[in-house]
């Protein structure tokens, strides 16, 4: 597979383009800036100007208004995601149409770019986005009486390979002309002694391969089963560095963190993995090389781009917790996630403080009814009910052989009105308010003299019995290896009881933010928070507090979203902090390639602010993000110009993830189930339901919504 711009050599893309008067057969060669003396009429990628970043040019004279049709001829259908034109300075056009031909050589429409009433596109870029399978296009360059000067244009798409892997792997060499059968494959090799780490790889792969294919693979090794016929090319062949004497003799090259080689050829299919998560990836990307039940010949080196590669959720509903271990095995997994940041709050049981347990069901189900506001974050975590200890201690340890880094989330001094409901003794109040006819019933965050308090006092030492308490509690149960995440964001209220009145608002933050370090320092266990309140571009007081809190704390940083013109990482970076790129909504993260390259970010996570069930994440798009921003952060070959390219190859997957993430294969799926088309026919004229719509009623099992009257 090739990403990048198809008119350039390494693309393997050969072809030719000339210039017609727009919309004829008439040659309209450029007469400002020429293509050169000895040009025919037809100008190969390689000998022309136009797409080597040499300058061509129409004068306005002999363009007009009417313009100029680009005729470019590929010599193979490829993917065209956009097409870039760079505009010399002092050159305008009305308008750029590209069109492409259909199967049977008919040229439609399939983007455009057009200047407002009267106006002129003038700007150096000039960017059409189209998404379509293209063999000939035309651009098409719509005068307005001035001079067209371009300095190159890029057809920026993708050459597919009959194989696919997604995330892009790192480097990826496919015989697509050979292959071998599945069915071939009888046994899974590993050595006598390894580790459980491949073990377990070696479990993965026999169910999946059950799963997806109905074969039994035997889980064998060379020492113990002498019988196995290595040299026949029958098996697959499996394990870490320094593991497996076959795997090592036939992939002498050792893996980069968290990565994988795979090699298929005649003697079998070998992956080799760095560690745990090195072996379940290159699982992962041999299952998705199988197509028609072939794997290529092929070679793949592949490894991670970021560091972390997160996920952030709140507890589960103790019903959705088999379908978020779904999405671990599905989803975060196969794209190769490794992180997971989970949100508590009052969603577990607590043996401590079981007041918070209390009023978190107590608020959510008077949130329900209507009676109070709606409790910050309740239906996001645990559904508004309370998990038990030994249910969160389930989950974390299947994430755990995932690979996964599961790191807890204790919301501490913001969004902490668990613990405030439960003890307002804590909270940092302000006056109390008045006007009971200005509390918003729903309204989630609102202001902090409303309903719930959203802080606690850092100057009230019984603030912290409770706020240890939580940390020894979760961390017991969750066991992290390495972080915990404080929160610490939108910190609404400060400085407003009488223990904090008049005191300076970053010493107020820093000294929380230090006394939590420390104590889980004395945990051998390094903080996370959240990085808004250290910006200056907020109207937050707590800025100052950037340089009174240890440097190795790792921020997240979120707010970048309301700040999409600025790089505002830089100033998080430029005082020694680590980040990871917060709250990574891929469908608007600006300049990710050069911003994910600074030294200090380490990573990305995608949130998910809503109740962990499959109904909320496929509406909410979350699904595809998850998707779509794991490419962003494995492979190094993301480009933000080949957005549609890579929404096209999610397009091939997503039908086979959604089907295994719901825990039963979809129809269009199956080959045992019938699909078909139910035509709906209107309602009648006196607004009854036809008698062909009672069938209907028994496959869906509840009435129909009335359809729309029409005439006749």
């Amino acid at each position: 597979m090739y990403l990048g711009n198809l008119t350039q050599k390494e693309s393997g893309i050969s072809g030719t383009y000339t210039y017609m008067r727009r919309g004829t057969n008439i040659p309209s060669f450029p007469d400002l800036y020429k293509e050169g003396d000895d040009i025919d009429k037809y100008i190969t990628f390689e000998e022309g100007n136009l797409f080597n970043k040499k300058v061509v040019g129409w004068k306005w004279l002999s363009i007009l208004d009417i313009g100029v049709d680009i005729v470019v001829n590929l010599d193979k259908s490829c993917y065209v995601d956009r097409i870039k034109i760079y505009q010399n300075h002092g050159s305008a056009v009305k308008s750029v149409k590209v069109f492409c031909s259909d199967e049977n050589a008919r040229f439609s429409c399939k983007g455009r770019m057009d200047a407002a009433a009267d106006g002129e596109l003038t700007d150096n870029l000039l960017e059409v986005t189209l998404g379509v399978y293209a063999k000939d296009i035309i651009i098409r360059l719509d005068a307005c009486f001035k001079d067209i000067i371009i300095e190159g244009i890029d057809i920026i798409g993708a050459v597919f390979d009959d194989y696919m892997i997604y995330p892009v792997p790192a480097s990826i060499n496919i015989d697509s002309n050979s292959s071998m059968l599945i069915s071939y494959l009888k046994n899974i090799i590993i050595d006598v002694d390894a580790s459980e780490d491949t073990v377990f790889a070696a479990n993965l792969l026999k169910e999946k391969f059950y799963e997806n294919y109905k074969l039994m693979l035997s889980i064998m090794n060379p020492n113990a089963d002498t019988s196995s016929t290595i040299g026949a090319g029958n098996a697959v062949i499996l394990g870490k560095c320094n593991e497996n004497k076959l795997l090592d003799a036939e992939v002498d090259e050792k893996p980069s963190s968290e990565g994988y080689i795979i090699k298929v050829c005649n003697k079998g299919v070998f992956i080799k993995g760095a560690d745990r998560r090195g072996l379940i990836y290159g699982i992962e990307s041999l299952l998705m090389l199988i197509k028609d039940k072939k794997i290529p010949l092929c070679e793949i080196n592949d490894y991670p781009f970021m560091e972390f590669r997160g996920v952030h959720f709140g507890l589960p509903p103790r019903e959705e917790i088999p379908f978020i271990k779904r999405l671990i095995r599905y989803v975060f997994a196969p794209m190769k996630m490794n992180t997971i940041f989970l949100e508590f709050a009052g969603g577990m049981r607590y043996d401590r403080h079981p007041k918070i347990n209390e009023i978190w069901e107590e608020g959510n189900k008077k949130a329900k009814a209507g009676i109070w506001p709606p409790f910050p974050h309740g239906t996001m975590v645990s559904g508004g009910s309370v998990l038990e200890k030994h249910e969160v201690a389930d989950l974390v340890d299947y994430a755990r052989s995932y690979g996964f880094e599961v790191i807890p989330e204790v919301q501490s001094l913001s969004h902490v009105q668990y613990i405030t409901a439960a003890y307002p003794e804590v909270a940092e109040t302000e006056e109390e308010v008045k006007n009971v006819a200005d509390i918003d019933l729903k309204k989630e965050d609102m202001p902090p003299d409303k309903f719930y308090k959203d802080s606690y006092c850092p100057s009230n030492e019984k603030s912290y019995e409770i706020v240890f308490d939580l940390i020894d509690e979760i961390i017991e149960v969750v066991r992290p290896i390495r972080f915990v995440h404080m929160g610490h964001d939108e910190v609404y209220t400060m400085g407003t009881c009488p223990l904090c009145k008049g005191k300076d608002h970053s010493d107020l933050y820093a000294s929380d933010v230090n006394k939590i370090y420390n104590y889980l320092a004395g945990k051998n266990l390094k903080m996370m928070i959240w990085g808004d309140m250290l910006h200056t571009v907020t109207r937050y007081k707590t800025p100052p507090a950037i340089d009174k809190i240890p440097k190795d704390i790792i921020l997240l940083d979120f707010i970048w979203y309301f700040h999409i013109d600025k790089d505002i990482e830089d100033h998080l970076l430029s005082h020694g902090f680590s980040v990871i790129m917060g709250n990574m909504y891929s469908s608007h993260y600006p300049r990710f390639e050069t911003r994910a390259r600074k030294k200090g970010i380490l990573g990305a996570q995608v949130s998910t602010w809503k109740r962990m069930d499959e109904y909320n994440m496929g509406f909410e798009g979350k699904i595809y993000d998850f998707i779509y921003s794991a490419n962003m952060m494995w492979s190094a070959l993301y480009r933000e110009d080949l957005r549609l390219t890579f929404d096209h190859m999610i397009s091939k997957i997503m039908p086979r993830i959604r089907s295994q993430i719901h825990g039963e294969e979809y129809p269009s799926l199956s080959k045992t189930k019938k699909c078909f088309q139910i035509e709906l026919p209107c309602t009648k004229r006196d607004g009854s339901v036809p008698e062909e719509l009672g069938s209907l009623y028994e496959i869906f099992g509840k009435p129909l919504a009335v359809l729309p009257k029409v005439a006749g």
